[in-house]
């Protein structure tokens, strides 16, 4: 029953009205039959599945009316539906993650809240081969795998190919962004504490599309159906990063292909041979989850990404909890790691470098407990210094290290 309420809920953001417009209110009636009638042909095409048609004809409304939220919404959605974003299969992955355990997401075993759920939604959002290319600065084979070296996201985002799925995502997300103002009051300054006002080290935004996002000045109005496509968008773009950092080749299991490099190398009997790949490994994983130049990085990224859609789902009113708790638990569970590694008071306060290096340990948290276990049985103790110093490389979470280390 709870899983039909929230199919019902998502049917009705997705397809339901927009909501007033600020701008709607100085229109004449003429004008107004005009608009909606554009606004109707725009939807009309959406549901024969013209998304190109729906862009221009929101581009028209746009020119009059540069914030209104319906055209915004349809506009995101159809960049979305460009993308081949099943909307309703990864709300049911996030239910089914929610259904497959008497648990809270958080406790979920093996797989840490956030790598469960962006595992299932990896499943629901598969990305080609070409994706993962265009997304990626080369590929490597390490222990036997293919591990793919993520562009910067900047890099990634930037694609002025309207054929690739990252162009459309990217668009999908910064469709909404003259909106965002209206996740809050305007009273409310808290607003910049979301990841994506968050400051690099060269003092301007981390995240370069909002920079220049056209914030509206006016009364501006983000309501539900605005606020749920804008976290589906971020979702979107969080599992395609994810995609890339934890890449899997498995079709049955989807294991990350790390997980498999690292286990390979524990089935390794020669030590130098062990020693040799787990120095291969750890060089490529830092390649991936870089703690240098951190602040443009695609897993800095997945993290702004899961939270910016945590913000926007709770504010939804009537959201059903069965969908916002497991994104909202998925980023709380990477905030609690990110403050424990940093002693920064909050998440949005740590650096980038800090952030990635605490989301590299739970990325990296079943490989390490495979290395770790053959580290372990090393008795030679130069061969032994070599080995833990290596492991702190892959992951540094003190309570991982191998005995001995």
């Amino acid at each position: 029953m709870r899983k039909l309420i929230a199919v019902s809920t998502m049917y009705l953001l997705l397809n339901g009205c927009g909501g007033s417009n600020f701008n709607e209110l100085f229109v004449g009636s003429a004008e107004k039959e005009s608009l909606d009638q554009v606004l109707t042909e725009a939807k009309y095409a959406y549901d024969k599945g013209e998304y190109d048609k729906v862009l221009q004809l929101t581009e028209k409304v746009q020119k009059l009316y540069p914030y209104h939220e319906e055209a915004l919404v349809l506009k995101s959605n159809a960049y979305l539906a460009k993308a081949d974003f099943d909307v309703m299969g990864i709300v049911n992955a996030i239910l089914t993650t929610s259904d497959s355990s008497s648990t809270k997401l958080a406790d979920s075993g093996a797989k840490d809240a956030t790598t469960n759920l962006l595992g299932k939604l990896a499943k629901a959002f598969p990305l080609s081969e070409a994706d993962l290319s265009s997304l990626s600065k080369e590929s490597k084979t390490v222990s036997k795998v293919r591990l793919y070296i993520p562009k910067n996201a900047s890099e990634a985002r930037g694609s002025t190919d309207s054929a690739t799925r990252m162009y459309n995502l990217s668009q999908a997300v910064t469709a909404l962004c003259p909106l965002l103002r209206g996740l809050y009051s305007e009273s409310d300054a808290s607003y910049k504490d979301l990841p994506i006002y968050k400051k690099g080290t060269d003092g301007t935004l981390q995240d370069k599309r909002y920079i220049d996002c056209g914030e509206s000045t006016e009364a501006a109005h983000m309501g539900a159906r605005s606020k749920f496509t804008w976290a589906l968008a971020n979702i979107a773009e969080a599992v395609a990063f994810y995609s890339v950092v934890m890449y899997s080749s498995d079709t049955v299991n989807s294991t990350p292909n790390i997980e498999t490099a690292s286990l390979n190398l524990k089935n390794t009997t020669n030590v130098s041979d062990f020693l040799s790949g787990l120095d291969a490994l750890t060089s490529t994983i830092e390649s991936i989850f870089p703690t240098q130049n951190a602040d443009d990085s695609m897993l800095n990224s997945v993290f702004s990404d899961l939270a910016s859609s945590s913000v926007a789902l709770g504010s939804i009113a009537g959201m059903p909890s069965s969908v916002s708790s497991n994104i909202l638990s998925a980023t709380t569970n990477l905030q609690d790691k990110i403050k424990t590694i940093t002693k920064a008071p909050t998440a949005n306060t740590a650096s980038s470098a800090q952030q990635n290096e605490a989301l590299k340990n739970t990325f990296t948290k079943t490989s390490a407990e495979q290395i770790s276990g053959k580290i372990a049985t090393i008795t030679d103790p130069t061969q032994k210094t070599q080995a833990c110093a290596l492991f702190k490389k892959l992951n540094s979470d003190a309570t991982a290290l191998p005995s001995g280390c």
